[in-house]
């Protein structure tokens, strides 16, 4: 790039003086031709800007070579045009039919004029007249208002990254592999902002609409409380991690209201804990005023309180903006939302009744069963509560609930219902002479055998019953057979479920937080440090990306260094940890006030310890590569220090401890997994632990056996 400035204060030397009036005479040229035509300047070897009159400042900037390689994204009705038109003036140029009459094309070839994301302007010239034809590869339109007119295919493209719970990296790495051209970061933000805003309108009339439609629906059924039409609604929450049991501490919690007669959404509520742009933990850690921005941060209190605290505001505008009251209220056994929605929803909210999720009770009664098998060790072994004997249990629960849903006489089948709980157990031993007229085994008791996995003999029968089946019929099935009023319907909150699974992919994974993003900014820097430090030691290394590297002889197993060195003509790794972003102290005084901080200090140096995972990274790296060291560098900003180690390869570590562990993994978790998913499923997901022993013992069994 050229940059010449000419006042009357300043002179040019010769050189500059003629290249700059020698560009200047080409631009006014071809501005004075191509002005009325509105066309781009071909002609000019440079782009020339001018600011006035008294001051003249150009920019020669060499034009880039037109691309012709790669793919483009290119809209029918556009192509349709362009051809017409260009046919069109093939025929109407007298200079074009001459050139096209020698067997020579009349046009050059397409180049591309501007680049707009995936979008573009493509340009052909005529040789006979120099008429420029552009054609855009993509129409227009506005997403809001106030806005400018974005590229049909650039909103399409961010609108499907959304909906597919992708961003802009993967995005652009899925265009680049396509090799055509992708967004830019800022880009694709402001447009999934613009898409953002254009949602929330839509859903917010979707929701007032099935309102409506809900109003209109209790109406035609008479259902009214106090004057003001009364539905029975579906309400599930989910957080922004996964937390059943353990770990309520999640920074996101989301809570929906759906109308059972319609299925569809009447509120949607979301409590965060944390500013999603980070601008707010940023503003306190420094101590200053946070600058304006969209701030999502609305929740302060536990996690545990989100799911409460959004249904009952949920429940607090229904009158207000549907014009309804939601007597009824199908969820699951969290008890706490429903005693919240009693005592703090003004007027009726005392009035409403809970409907249990048919599902969730049998869950819960699955639950309350393993409990019970664990922390009873009697319990356990042949003719006891065996594993197949509790989810026959479970089976037999959830069967009579689905028979006696389809009753007619609801008073008659409540009471069914109860006493098809509490004989579950003597069904599932074979004891029929209680059961129901659904029972099959009913119309041939005598002759049915114990309808179990286990062999048992009929003689066992009494013992078992006089010692178990009391004690499960008084504490576990007699406490679901009280709630046989609210089971009676077979309700379920699967519509709930089927929205919180697509609501999983916008929040479901890890995608960084301030943390990270501070990492990846102080990698350069941390890279050029140790460059800076291995020439202190007149050591000359140089570092390059590396990419994915997968393992030659177990090409399951890859790793991605942060950079390949070489030393010398010696290959190696480095791997950058950039710790200690909120700990103003030394790496000593980390060692001692840090817990499993990765160093640690002994014999007066500081090491990385062979117990860390940071330790167990850098042997992968090592194996995997085949390269025979990486430099561990570990590197804090307040105070600066840099730690640089260099870790060896440990035979023993890798092939006794790493690789069978990873090797099992792979083989019997995740590639079964794959094959054969066991997701939502009895009993779960292959996990490694116990059962890996287990499948392993079963082998070396059969094994011997063969």
């Amino acid at each position: 790039m050229y940059s010449f400035t000419c006042n009357s204060n300043r002179k040019l030397n010769g050189r500059a003086r003629n290249r700059l009036k020698s560009c200047i005479s080409k631009y006014k040229l071809n501005y004075k031709i191509n002005k009325a035509k509105q066309q781009p300047c071909f002609d000019s070897e440079y782009d020339i800007v001018y600011r006035d009159a008294n001051y003249l400042k150009a920019i020669l900037k060499k034009k880039k070579l037109p691309t012709q390689n790669g793919y483009r994204f290119i809209d029918l009705q556009q192509m349709q045009s362009f051809i017409s038109q260009i046919t069109i003036h093939s025929i109407s140029c007298e200079r074009a039919v001459e050139i096209a009459s020698k067997g020579i094309s009349p046009y050059t070839d397409l180049t591309e004029i501007k680049s707009y994301g995936i979008a573009c302007i493509l340009g052909i010239k005529c040789k006979g007249c120099n008429y420029i034809h552009t054609m855009n590869t993509s129409s227009r339109l506005q997403t809001s208002k106030d806005k400018i007119n974005r590229f049909d295919v650039n909103v399409r493209a961010v609108w499907g990254s959304m909906v597919t719970g992708n961003g802009a990296s993967h995005l652009n790495e899925l265009l680049g592999t396509m090799n055509s051209p992708g967004l830019r970061q800022a880009t694709f933000g402001s447009i999934e902002e613009e898409i953002g805003q254009m949602w929330h309108t839509v859903l917010e009339e979707e929701m007032l609409a099935a309102g409506a439609e809900e109003r209109r629906i209790a109406i035609e059924n008479n259902n009214y409380n106090e004057g003001v039409p009364s539905i029975t609604v579906i309400a599930d929450g989910g957080w922004s991690k996964r937390s059943h049991k353990h770990t309520y501490n999640a920074s996101g919690g989301v809570a929906i209201i759906v109308g059972k007669q319609t299925g569809k959404i009447l509120y949607i509520g979301v409590r965060n804990k944390y500013c999603n742009s980070y601008i707010c933990s940023r503003a306190l850690h420094t101590q200053t005023k946070p600058p304006e921005h969209v701030c999502f941060k609305n929740w302060s209190a536990s996690s545990q309180a989100m799911e409460s605290d959004i249904l009952v505001e949920g429940f607090k505008q229904a009158e207000k903006v549907h014009g309804l009251r939601y007597m009824q209220l199908i969820a699951d056994g969290d008890s706490s939302v429903y005693a919240k929605i009693q005592e703090e929803v003004p007027v009726w909210g005392k009035f409403v009744t809970k409907i249990e999720c048919s599902n969730h009770a049998c869950k819960c009664l699955r639950s309350n069963l393993e409990k019970l098998v664990n922390d009873n060790p009697n319990y356990k072994g042949q003719n006891k509560l065996t594993k197949t004997t509790r989810v026959n249990i479970v089976s037999a629960v959830r069967c009579a609930i689905r028979m006696r849903s389809k009753e007619s006489n609801r008073s008659a089948a409540i009471k069914l219902l109860a006493h098809d709980i509490r004989n579950s157990v003597h069904h599932i031993f074979g004891n029929h002479k209680n059961c129901s007229n659904f029972c099959k085994a009913n119309e041939k008791r005598n002759e049915t055998s114990i309808a179990s996995s286990d062999n048992l003999s009929t003689n066992d029968i009494p013992d078992i019953f006089e010692s178990q089946s009391l004690l499960w019929s008084e504490v576990l099935l007699n406490r679901l057979a009280t709630k046989s009023e609210r089971l009676e319907g077979n309700d379920t909150t699967n519509i709930a479920e089927s929205w919180m699974h697509v609501r999983s992919k916008f929040d479901g994974g890890f995608k960084g937080n301030a943390y990270t993003v501070k990492g990846l900014q102080e990698e350069r820097n941390s890279i050029h440090e140790y460059i800076l430090k291995k020439a202190e030691s007149g050591v000359n290394v140089n570092v390059e990306s590396s990419g994915l590297i997968i393992d030659k002889n177990h090409t399951f197993l890859a790793c991605n260094p942060d950079g390949l060195v070489n030393e010398n003509g010696e290959m190696g790794l480095i791997e950058i940890k950039n710790i200690l972003q909120k700990k103003n102290m030394s790496f000593i005084q980390a060692t001692k006030k840090v817990s499993n901080f990765c160093l640690q200090y002994t014999d007066e140096k500081v090491q990385l310890k062979k117990k860390h995972n940071y330790y167990f990274q850098c042997q992968g790296l090592l194996n995997i590569s085949g390269l025979p060291w990486p430099d561990f560098i570990a590197r804090p900003t307040s105070p600066y220090q840099i730690h640089i180690e260099r870790i060896y390869r440990d035979e023993v570590l890798w092939n006794d401890t790493m690789l069978p562990k990873l090797e099992t993994f792979y083989f019997l978790a995740l590639l079964p997994e794959l094959a054969a998913p066991r997701y939502n499923k009895s009993p779960g997901i292959r996990e490694p632990g116990d059962w890996v022993r287990h499948i392993l013992l079963i082998h070396a069994i059969c094994t011997n056996w063969n």
